[in-house]
């Protein structure tokens, strides 16, 4: 059975550090306990290791985990679009699985 997962009604900024690299802003577009969905310009490669840094809207907690990305796909920036890329969080402590699985399940009311 899959996690739930919100979608965000608004992008939301996360810190992304690789191969320690200097950090850059990137956009989840949902979030669930297991991890994150991201809007890339330039896709990661599956089975790469990254560290993200992202406060939970709408005012916490703070999460910053490592991270494995499993699956990237969409267009790079050579067609002028950005990749969909899935991470999932790697050990992060009980009370912020439950924080984020809160978040997931939460409902929304917001337009389409």
């Amino acid at each position: 059975m899959p996690e739930p997962r919100q979608d965000l009604p608004i992008p939301l900024p996360v810190a992304l550090e690789r191969d320690g690299r200097e950090r850059r802003t990137v956009y989840a577009v949902n979030i669930s306990e297991g991890g994150l969905c991201l809007h890339l310009r330039e896709p990661l490669e599956e089975g790469d290791r990254v560290s993200v840094d992202f406060t939970l809207p709408p005012d916490g907690p703070r999460v910053v985990a490592d991270a494995v990305v499993v699956w990237s796909s969409g267009p790079g920036p050579a067609e002028g679009g950005h990749a969909e890329t899935g991470l999932r969080f790697e050990k992060l402590d009980e009370e912020l699985r439950q924080a984020l699985h809160e978040y997931a399940i939460r409902p929304t009311n917001r337009r389409r």
